[in-house]
C-alpha cells in the first residue's frame, strides 16, 4: 500500500502522522509523537533517531512510502535541516519541506474529508506564529491567515472575527501546535465560539 509520511518538527520534540494514498487522501494508519530533542543528546544524533523511526516504518509490512512531507515550527530551523539530512544519508530521496501554512491547509482538507464536513478550520499555535486555514472540502477553496502569536482572548477575537464571515463559518475547528497548554485553549476556544 502506498503511504504518504508527515513530520512535524518542534525545537524539543517531532509528531509523525502516516497516511495512506499516493496523495495522503486516504485513512490515518498511525501518529505519534516523540521528545527528539529533549537535551538529553546531541541534536545531531537526535535527527539520526528520527531518521532511523522513519526507517522502520518504512521499512513495515506492506508500507510504500511515497514520499515523507517535513514541516517545522520557526525556531526549529536547525532541528529539520538536520532531521531532512538525516533522511538523505539513510537513502531517502523522497522528501519534501512543506511551509506550515500549506501543512495547515493539507491537515485541514484532509481532516474535512475524513469526517465529512463541508468546512474545516485549523489553527496551529506556535510559539511566534499562528496559522488559521479554512478550506472548503467540496469546491477545494482555501483561505489562510498568519498571526502573530497571541494571548487567548486576542486568539478568540481573532478567530471569532473570521468566523463570523457568513461564508466561512466551519462545522468544525481543530487545534494543533507545539505551545504548552494547548487542550485548554482549545476547549477555551470551543467554549468561547460555541
Amino acid at each position: 500500500m502506498e503511504t504518504v509520511l508527515g513530520l512535524s518538527v518542534t525545537a524539543t520534540n517531532v509528531q509523525t502522522v502516516l497516511v495512506e494514498g499516493r496523495d495522503a487522501d486516504g485513512a490515518t494508519l498511525e501518529h505519534g509523537e516523540f521528545a527528539a530533542f529533549s537535551g538529553d543528546v546531541s541534536p545531531a544524533r537526535a535527527s539520526e533517531q528520527v531518521a532511523e523511526a522513519v526507517l522502520s516504518l518504512a521499512q513495515a509490512e506492506g508500507h510504500r512510502l511515497h514520499a515523507i512531507g517535513v514541516t517545522w515550527s520557526r525556531d526549529a530551523d536547525l532541528e529539520a535541516a538536520l532531521v531532512i539530512d538525516s533522511l538523505a544519508d539513510l537513502g531517502f530521496d523522497n522528501v519534501v519541506p512543506v511551509q506550515l501554512p500549506r501543512a495547515a491547509e493539507a491537515l485541514a482538507c484532509s481532516i474535512g474529508r475524513v469526517i465529512g464536513y463541508r468546512r474545516t478550520a485549523v489553527c496551529v499555535v506556535e510559539p511566534h506564529t499562528v496559522v488559521l486555514s479554512l478550506v472548503d472540502t467540496f469546491d477545494g477553496e482555501v483561505e489562510t491567515l498568519i498571526g502573530h502569536p497571541m494571548s487567548g482572548t486576542e486568539l478568540l477575537d481573532w478567530v471569532s472575527s473570521i468566523f463570523d464571515r457568513d461564508d466561512w463559518r466551519p462545522e468544525g475547528l481543530f487545534v494543533v501546535g507545539s505551545v504548552g497548554g494547548l487542550n485548554t485553549l482549545a476547549a477555551w476556544l470551543e467554549q468561547g465560539l460555541g
